[in-house]
């Protein structure tokens, strides 16, 4: 999932996302798997979804 991307920021390791996301297990209806993904989370929903989308589109058109 990371595309072999340095750890680091808001990306973690495979053993961070596991170890995080089954400490929520039995307490939460649904994770974000680690309190940086929640953080990045909420950092999307503060973007104008025009935006957001535009950038999102671009970088999609880029990779093909």
């Amino acid at each position: 999932m990371t595309d072999h991307q340095k750890i680091g920021g808001f990306t973690i390791s495979t053993e961070e996302h596991a170890k995080a996301a089954l400490e929520k297990l039995g307490y939460d209806e649904w994770t974000n798997g680690h309190w940086k993904h929640a953080l990045q989370y909420h950092l999307v929903y503060l973007i104008p979804d025009r935006y957001f989308q535009k950038k999102m589109l671009k970088k999609y058109r880029d990779m093909y």
